[in-house]
C-alpha cells in the first residue's frame, strides 16, 4: 500500500479526552495526534516541569509508546476506569 496524500483533522473534528479542559485551563499546548487533540507542553519550560516532577512525582503516559495485551472478565471495565483513580 502507497499512500499519496495525509490526511488531517481539522480542529472541530479532532477528538477531546476527558482530561481536554484540565489541560487547557492549566495552559497545555494543545496538538493535533492521530485525531485527537492532545498536550505536549505546558505554561512552564521543560525544566521547570522536570525539576516539579523530580520533586513531587508525576504520572507519564506511556500507553502510546509500547504495545499492551490485558486479558480476563475484568479487563476492559478495568481499562475505562483507570482515568478516575488518577483523576479524582
Amino acid at each position: 500500500m502507497v499512500v499519496t496524500q495525509r490526511c488531517f483533522a481539522t480542529e472541530a473534528e479532532l477528538k477531546k479526552t476527558v482530561l481536554y479542559d484540565f489541560h487547557v485551563s492549566n495552559g497545555g499546548k494543545m496538538v493535533p495526534f492521530v485525531g485527537w487533540s492532545l498536550p505536549i507542553q505546558y505554561k512552564d519550560s521543560i525544566m521547570e516541569s522536570t525539576l516539579n516532577c523530580r520533586e513531587n512525582g508525576s504520572l507519564f503516559d506511556v500507553s502510546h509508546m509500547c504495545g499492551l495485551s490485558l486479558k480476563g472478565k475484568d479487563c476492559i471495565p478495568f481499562l475505562e476506569n483507570l482515568q478516575y483513580i488518577f483523576v479524582y
